[in-house]
């Protein structure tokens, strides 16, 4: 009785490996990827093809293999599939302006910040991106809050960004008699009216006049002190104006603080802040 027999001794051929997408940028993934092999039989035909993925770690020359085998069970030799890995971010140091900083307006200021991809192995460094040149000038020419943003990247498309925020503001001249700075205390009568008297200077030394909308001020919470000590108030705002108001007369901002009799034997400070910056404080103990 006849005999019929299936006979396949050859490997599949043509076997190619796909990957489920292209590198990210200059030949580098930096991201995970699947690969997966495929071939042709013209005999038994394809029974099973490799399928991997790649997710890590860092490499600059690695390799995956995978082959294709048919259903006689013949295997192709492995196939590689070169590639380039970056999956770890560059660095960014910002120093100037630093977060948080106060500049005086029109000051000069110069960035200064670098970039790294220093990880072995990697792609390296492409670009180091400020929102200027590090070495050249920040924007100091407008009052209030500004950002400042520094953007690396490397040679596989990953990136770092740090934003730094800084104010832009004037510097306060001081209190004027009859208040003393600190940390000398004034001594005051409760229920009387203090008159606080300051102004404001660019970075060239000339006066900011009659912009009141730059200032918040007022009394800050009383509290139990040494109402003895302290330099004694010479003099008192009778002048029955109330708030703050730019003396056009006298070239100087004056903050009349009308106190009350329930503050004796207590302290407060005055408080009077400039935009976004820090804080500037005369403090009053008070007397009966």
């Amino acid at each position: 009785m006849p005999v019929s027999l299936l006979i396949d001794q050859t490997a599949p051929s043509g076997v190619v490996a796909n990957p489920s997408r292209g590198a990210d940028k200059n030949g580098w993934y930096n991201a995970p990827f699947d690969v997966t092999w495929s071939g042709s039989d013209a005999t038994s035909g394809i029974s099973s093809c490799t399928q991997t993925s790649y997710s890590g770690p860092d490499v600059d020359s690695g390799s995956l293999s995978g082959s294709c085998t048919d259903v006689a069970g013949n295997t192709n030799s492995s196939v590689p599939f070169p590639f380039k890995f970056d999956n770890t971010d560059p660095t960014v140091s910002l120093t100037v302006p630093a977060n948080g900083a106060d500049y005086l307006k029109d000051q000069v200021v110069n960035a200064s910040y670098s970039c790294n991809d220093a990880t072995s192995p990697g792609s390296g460094l492409d670009t180091c991106v400020g929102t200027v040149a590090s070495g050249s000038a920040i924007d100091t020419g407008s009052f209030g809050s500004h950002g400042f943003t520094v953007t690396a990247e490397d040679q596989a498309g990953n990136t770092t960004s740090i934003t730094h925020t800084y104010s832009v503001t004037y510097r306060f001249d001081g209190f004027y008699q009859p208040v003393d700075n600190l940390p000398t205390p004034n001594k005051a009568k409760a229920g009387q009216t203090i008159p606080f008297k300051w102004n404001l200077l660019d970075s060239s030394g000339n006066k900011i006049e009659n912009d009141l909308g730059l200032f918040t001020v007022g009394w800050g919470t009383k509290f139990s002190c040494d109402s003895s000590s302290g330099d004694v108030i010479e003099s008192y705002d009778t002048s029955g104006q109330s708030g703050l108001r730019w003396d056009d007369i006298a070239k100087q901002y004056v903050f009349t603080g009308q106190s009350v009799k329930s503050d004796a034997n207590y302290c407060r400070y005055l408080i009077v802040q400039v935009g976004s910056s820090g804080l500037k404080k005369a403090l009053v103990s008070f007397t009966r």
